[in-house]
């Protein structure tokens, strides 16, 4: 199908680096990296000549690609790209905006696994305040925002804090998406394994837990 698009319509296109995105993020899923940055490259730069340097779906590129190192802990690589879809978002977007709060919290994921913990905090803490503003206090943004901080608090040992962030986000995903969602599930292991680590569980059935990214090409996620 790509291929055909690619001899038809050409290959400056949106639509052209559309597919291509979504081909490149399915050899990411597959761990296959080294087919998925040609074409995360690709796509970012017929975006940049298509809609310009300072464009949403630019920044969606830049985002994306920025992911894809991050995930093959290419942190060096993958810091500036998030800044600069960030820079983007704000300019374009304004503060107030579900995307640039996507890209806040994809920059304090960045610096969270490279365990800057200073620098991931206070961009967790606007992208959950700009997620309660814009999206309601009763969304799974902003539910994933709650978790993600007390993620952060979890990993550096501030159980208080971190606890009844975990149980917020809970209710939401329990009331907006229901007692058996996949993101529900995942929650809810994250209090279970906090209170057992707290001793106020014996012991838990939960799985191991998974951090995952908002990306543009599939949200929400963890992160994410």
């Amino acid at each position: 199908m790509l291929a055909i698009r690619l001899k038809v319509l050409g290959r400056e296109r949106s639509d052209t680096a559309a597919n291509l995105n979504n081909l490149a993020a399915l050899y990411q899923e597959m761990g296959d990296y080294a087919k998925a940055e040609p074409l995360f490259k690709e796509a970012l730069a017929i975006r940049q000549k298509v809609f310009g340097q300072e464009h949403p779906d630019t920044a969606m590129g830049l985002n994306n690609l920025a992911e894809l190192y991050r995930v093959m802990g290419d942190y060096a690589k993958a810091e500036p790209l998030f800044k600069e879809a960030l820079a983007i978002r704000l300019k374009v977007l304004g503060r107030e905006h579900s995307d640039t709060a996507g890209s806040l919290n994809n920059l304090a994921g960045l610096y969270q696994d490279m365990a800057d913990y200073a620098k991931a905090e206070p961009l967790y803490k606007q992208a959950l305040e700009i997620r309660q503003k814009v999206l309601g206090h009763e969304h799974p943004f902003t539910a994933v925002s709650l978790n993600n901080l007390a993620l952060l608090y979890t990993e550096v040992g501030e159980y208080s804090k971190a606890e009844p962030l975990y149980k917020e986000a809970l209710e939401i995903f329990q009331k907006v998406l229901g007692r058996e969602h996949p993101l529900t599930a995942t929650s809810l292991n994250n209090l279970a394994y906090l209170e057992f680590d707290l001793g106020k569980i014996q012991e838990t059935g939960c799985a191991g837990v998974s951090r995952r990214h908002e990306q543009g090409h599939s949200q929400p996620g963890w992160r994410t």
